[in-house]
């Protein structure tokens, strides 16, 4: 089984401090971190009871974690956090919330998953009389 964060390839390389990474970098090796190492989506707004795309991936990485916040925007302002578990087999795909927790008294969006073309993706619907929006960061693997 392997990691695979994607926009990340370094070989035979040693250093310490900060480094910046432009453009597609594989590793190989071992990596030892003692910070984190997430990817980050950008925000994706979703209307009032409707559904969005907040991320996608390709169909080559057979599962996948999420973390995902949902926050309103406008009126009172609420928070949601959720982890996503994923994992499909090229014609169908489950997804599995847990861990959630909201400052509202219900949650402000639910999650699924479908398959398009060669992409997975995830799909946010608004439960809330307010625009949302959804970030989230991801662990793949292949």
């Amino acid at each position: 089984m392997s990691i695979i964060y994607p926009n990340i390839n370094v070989s035979n390389f040693a250093t310490t401090g900060s480094n910046t990474f432009i453009g597609d970098q594989t590793i190989t090796g071992t990596i030892n971190l003692t910070g984190a190492l997430e990817d980050y989506n950008a925000k994706v707004t979703v209307n009032t009871a409707t559904s969005g795309v907040v991320n996608q991936f390709s169909i080559s990485h057979n599962a996948a974690r999420f973390t995902a916040m949902v926050e309103t925007s406008t009126g009172t302002y609420h928070v949601q956090s959720a982890d996503l578990l994923l994992a499909h087999n090229n014609s169908s795909v489950l997804i599995t919330p847990y861990a959630l927790t909201c400052t509202s008294g219900s949650y402000l969006a639910i999650f699924d998953a479908q398959i398009n073309g060669g992409n997975i993706e995830i799909l946010a619907r608004n439960l809330v009389s307010d625009t949302v929006t959804v970030t989230m960061t991801k662990t793949y693997l292949a």
